[in-house]
């Protein structure tokens, strides 16, 4: 497994590049707390930041690369149909959220980031690579302290369920929840099409989520 630290397009200046053995990458914006990519095959070609950062932004030298929203995972809605928090620039950072660095697990050493939603919720966001002739990534979410919290799983400019699992147009990106009881919301706000779940935490509360590539 190999993390890469310096500038990443497609994400914010502390983007953190993630490659795994089973030959699927993605990049998680500390910024917003975001998965912002994923993407198969090559990693990244660190040549350019050899000599030091600020040589610009490197692409991720892969292929099927899928950018995700940009905009923070989570949120503390006034209602249900309030404007989700929009990252508008390159720099933007999560609102009400806070980035409390990652740890490597495991033999293999994996990442689980961690981040703090207001002042009474904790997350440990961990991703396993998934190996075959189309990989695809498992985000695990925890949960723990006590409040209400919106979860935005994907975004588009259509979302259709299909098959236990939601199609999200405009990109490559096919979501599903494989233990999730509650049904999530797909609902039209700013232009686009949002799935959202919603979270009452008391105590613990946990989400695993399915990205695969819809080709």
């Amino acid at each position: 497994m190999r993390i890469y630290r310096n500038f990443i397009e497609g994400a914010s200046p502390r983007g953190i590049g993630v490659g795994y053995p089973e030959k699927v990458n993605l990049c998680f914006d500390a910024n917003t707390m975001q998965i912002a990519m994923l993407w198969h095959g090559a990693f990244m070609d660190a040549a350019r930041h050899w000599n030091g950062r600020g040589q610009g932004f490197q692409r991720p030298s892969g292929h099927y690369l899928i950018r995700l929203t940009r905009d923070q995972p989570f949120a503390q809605l006034d209602s249900s149909d309030a404007v989700w928090p929009k990252a508008e620039g390159r720099d933007t950072r999560a609102k009400g959220l806070k980035f409390r660095g990652y740890s490597l697990v495991g033999e293999q050493r994996r990442p689980i980031f961690g981040y703090k939603i207001g002042d009474s919720l904790q997350v440990a966001d961990y991703a396993e690579p998934n190996a075959g002739a189309l990989p695809s990534i498992t985000r695990r979410l925890r949960i723990r302290g006590n409040g209400e919290v919106w979860y935005l799983a994907a975004a588009g400019d259509s979302i259709t369920e299909q098959n236990g699992g939601y199609n999200i147009g405009g990109t490559m990106l096919r979501v599903s929840f494989p233990e999730l009881e509650a049904k999530p919301v797909v609902r039209e706000n700013s232009g686009r099409k949002e799935l959202l779940i919603k979270f009452n935490v008391d105590g613990q509360a946990t989400l695993k989520q399915q990205y695969e590539w819809n080709l």
